[in-house]
């Protein structure tokens, strides 16, 4: 596969995350020793295995007898494709409680961007996957993407309005707005920006630039 993906792994005790490199298409995450991905079994009420594969460029995830996975409805199941963005429960086959909670994403962060283009900040502007924003989105994966940054005084706070899949400013998930400083950057899928001095720097492939409001 192109992308490296990211797999997060959490509970009240457990969190734990794991990067399934660029062209790896087979990977196991569990407390037995064939894993690549280890787990403590102590902290684990039977044993877990879970092995992820590449079938028809797809992410497929296959379970252990004594687990399942759940979506939040009654269903139980032990072989599914898993996509960008998919929360899953995993749970225990004897009890139904749930072991962990899983987190299956592209980690767009490890691919380095060639940061070709930079446009100096006005008061307000708009990044999004509307036609009529200063800067247009066009992601693979979702349609509704929207982002705010305005100058409030000498600073800029970045905004998220709208965004399945979440905004990120050093790594670190916004909850809704943010101030941004010199040399942070702030991804939202898979377009990465800088910040510095007032001007955003970024890549400008897959997106379209509209004529900036001053």
């Amino acid at each position: 596969m192109d992308y490296q993906y990211k797999i997060i792994v959490s509970n009240r005790t457990v969190y734990k995350e794991f990067e399934i490199a660029a062209g790896v298409e087979n990977v196991r995450l569990g407390t037995t020793s064939s894993c690549e991905f280890r787990l403590n079994p102590e902290t684990f009420f039977s044993e877990i295995e879970i092995e992820f594969s590449v079938h028809s460029n797809k992410w497929n995830m296959d379970c252990a007898d004594q687990l399942y996975f759940s979506r939040g409805d009654m269903r139980k199941i032990y072989s599914m494709e898993i996509n960008h963005g998919d929360m899953i429960s995993v749970c225990y086959s004897n009890t139904g409680n749930e072991a962990f909670e899983m987190r299956f994403m592209i980690d767009f962060e490890a691919k380095v961007p060639n940061y070709n283009w930079y446009i100096e900040l006005p008061e307000r502007i708009e990044i999004s996957s509307e036609p009529g924003a200063a800067v247009v989105l066009r992601s693979q994966f979702e349609k509704n993407i929207q982002l705010v940054i305005q100058k409030r005084g000498k600073s800029y706070f970045l905004q998220k309005v709208q965004s399945a899949f979440g905004v990120l400013r050093n790594g670190q998930q916004i909850e809704q707005s943010v101030e941004l400083h010199d040399c942070d950057f702030f991804s939202v899928d898979e377009y990465q920006f800088y910040f510095k001095e007032g001007k955003i720097y970024f890549d400008q492939t897959g997106l379209r630039i509209n004529k900036i409001p001053v």
